[in-house]
């Protein structure tokens, strides 16, 4: 008996695939080919639609900026192209990323698993379809709560525009939902890895009588030719997403630390109109969005890190291994996975080799976010401070109906 892990990933990614097009991501060209993802430029219609997506949302953007009088609305728009275009320019790794997955599966496939039991790969389609429904609930409602609480200064379509560039920003929710499937489907397969290498150290294997020692050695040179598949798939990873979430990282701490100054500096300009309950859903909406951006930033952070622990996970079983009672071809196919795994083992997930991403960067973060609004506070006023102050509160003004006075 094999397990077909393909089918249930290439269902899984479409969702995933139509939420990466939609926004830019990767081209609308890309169709499933031979089960592989694959450019079919030589369709018209394909073509047609990416030029139909990306004139709208360059329609969206001159809209969203024909009105512009504050740098914020520029730095909205640097968010989201700057996501958009990064993503573009290496879309050939998460390409090849996607397609390696896939072609990953397909080997699987055609590992013999009887003995081993049901083991679970990856998350289903339904599971997945789940999780961006719930991902798609929060934002929407998000969205709903601010434009109740704050009623834009005017009703046309630019507050369709409006509402689809800034917080809660659409782009944030869709990279951080491509990014979270990608890294859970990785760090699942070398789970997988691990509860083969674990079945090998409990003898599940050297004690049953229809596996030759032949087998179980060539079973270990699979094994170790998956991980360094898999290895290399991390490397691209890296190469295709470490850029998008360096900018990912760097416009979330931007918004945190947008909302964190309003309620420090520009809260007491509400206007006096307002009620104490007013003020109260006031900060909770700011404190929703708050957490929000904390809360997808930890999710990635803490899946990269155990993406990182299942990768080097398998050491501690081959270590385990008494070698010295295995045959030679046996005991040679564990030394040579020992040195490919310190060939590896310093491989982490990087923001495009700038610096390795794991939870340290919570702590940079938040020493940053702390520093830069205790400064803010001891210089409110300067002249430059009262300045920006004015300038954003006037903004306010000019974009929410009697919010501020």
């Amino acid at each position: 008996r094999t397990v077909n892990m393909t089918t249930p990933v290439i269902m899984a990614l479409k969702s995933i695939l139509v939420l990466s097009k939609t926004f830019g991501i990767i081209s609308i060209t890309y169709t499933f080919e031979s089960g592989l993802l694959i450019k079919t430029s030589s369709i018209m219609a394909y073509n047609c639609l990416e030029l139909t997506r990306m004139i709208v949302l360059i329609w969206f953007t001159y809209i969203y900026h024909v009105n512009n009088r504050f740098l914020l609305r520029d730095l909205v728009l640097l968010n989201f192209w700057s996501t958009v275009i990064m993503a573009r320019i290496n879309e050939f790794w998460i390409i090849k990323m996607i397609n390696g997955i896939i072609e990953f599966d397909r080997k699987v496939d055609g590992l013999p698993l009887t003995l081993l039991g049901e083991l679970t790969y990856s998350t289903t389609k339904y599971s997945w379809n789940k999780f961006l429904a719930v991902v798609l609930v929060s934002y929407i409602s998000l969205q709903i709560f601010s434009m109740w609480l704050w009623p834009p200064a005017r009703f046309d379509f630019s507050i369709v525009v409006k509402y689809f560039f800034e917080m809660p920003c659409i782009m944030e929710f869709v990279i951080f939902s491509t990014s979270y499937f990608y890294l859970h489907n990785l760090g699942s397969r070398f789970e997988m890895l691990n509860s083969l290498c674990k079945r090998l150290l409990d003898g599940h294997f050297t004690t049953t009588d229809t596996w030759t020692q032949s087998e179980i050695t060539q079973f270990i040179e699979n094994i170790r030719l998956l991980h360094a598949e898999l290895c290399d798939l991390l490397r691209t990873f890296s190469s295709g997403y470490g850029v998008v979430l360096l900018f990912y990282f760097v416009f979330n701490f931007l918004g945190l630390l947008r909302c964190l100054y309003y309620l420090l500096h520009m809260s007491r300009y509400l206007s006096s109109n307002n009620s104490v309950y007013f003020s109260a859903l006031n900060i909770s909406l700011i404190a929703m969005i708050c957490s929000q951006n904390v809360i997808f930033v930890l999710i990635l952070l803490i899946a990269i890190s155990w993406l990182n622990r299942k990768k080097i996970e398998i050491v501690s079983f081959l270590r385990s291994i008494h070698i010295s009672k295995l045959p030679f071809g046996t005991k040679l196919q564990i030394k040579m996975f020992m040195n490919q795994l310190s060939t590896y083992e310093w491989d982490q997930i990087t923001a495009y080799g700038i610096f390795p991403m794991d939870l340290r960067i919570v702590l940079s973060f938040l020493l940053l976010l702390t520093t830069t609004l205790a400064t803010s506070l001891q210089m409110k006023e300067h002249p430059y401070m009262v300045k920006f102050n004015n300038v954003y509160h006037s903004y306010l003004k000019f974009e929410y109906l009697n919010l501020h006075e």
